[in-house]
């Protein structure tokens, strides 16, 4: 049977004993109901992941004595970061999942004209802090060791203006009928970052379009068919990933 695999962010190499506490040892005491001597593998979300052996379990905390370490090579080649336009209810919860699993590197909420809905500072940290559990759960479950961060939802002006930052940035754009992604992925030689925009269920309105294609994000479409906001995503992702990363 698969080793249980734990998050602990401030582990470092050469490190003998680790104590974990909060969510994870009660995960490890109450959920799972390990015993002292159970294998277990950590994860400190920067790209290594430690083999340990459980060495007592009380009320609050956990000690592993870490056995091995090792660099998994669980890492696509290219740095995909997906600027996400927020979307009502889980839709936007199951976006971040999708997009651990495939490998995104970085997830950056933004608001658009047609957001909804638009989040008090105090809501938007809850729902980072959520994102980032929801992170890690998917970070255990497909097996990376590099933890994406989910940054605080930003406006659209200040998330288009990104561009420079990435060998390539598209924008993905329901209207746009001349320019498909597979041609512009053609005529790129070499991509190791892209940044990816996608808007609300709305769509982008076409100052934002223009705003955007100003700053430097090429507009691009998926197809005749019109896709939701969370599809769009993932097909993106997917495409990106067998195109330039690591898929298939």
């Amino acid at each position: 049977m698969a080793k249980k695999r734990f998050v602990v962010e401030d582990i470092t190499l050469g490190r003998g004993g680790v104590i974990l506490s909060g969510p994870e040892a009660h995960h490890i005491s109450r959920v799972l109901r390990l015993r002292a001597g159970d294998e277990v593998v950590l994860v400190n979300g920067l790209g290594q992941e430690f083999d340990g052996v459980i060495e007592a379990i009380d009320r609050a905390a956990v000690r592993v004595m870490i056995t091995q370490d090792r660099s998994p090579k669980t890492e696509s080649p290219v740095a995909i970061t997906l600027i996400q336009a927020l979307v009502k209810g889980p839709a936007m919860e199951e976006i971040i999942v999708k997009a651990v699993e495939l490998g995104a590197a970085r997830i950056l909420p933004c608001y658009t004209s047609r957001t909804i809905p638009v989040l008090t500072s105090e809501k938007a940290a809850d729902k980072q802090a959520r994102w980032q559990r929801l992170a890690q759960a998917a970070l255990k479950q497909c097996r990376r060791a590099s933890l994406p961060a989910i940054l605080p939802p930003i406006p659209f002006a200040q998330a288009s203006a990104l561009s420079s930052q990435f060998d390539l940035a598209l924008l993905i754009n329901e209207s746009e009928a001349d320019r498909g992604l597979k041609e512009v992925l053609r005529e790129k030689a070499t991509v190791r970052s892209v940044a990816v925009l996608i808007g609300p269920e709305g769509g982008f309105s076409a100052e934002e379009v223009i705003a955007a294609e100003t700053a430097g994000f090429t507009s691009v479409g998926l197809g005749r068919r019109i896709l939701r906001a969370g599809t769009a995503s993932l097909a993106i992702l997917t495409i990106l990933q067998y195109e330039l990363g690591d898929l298939g």
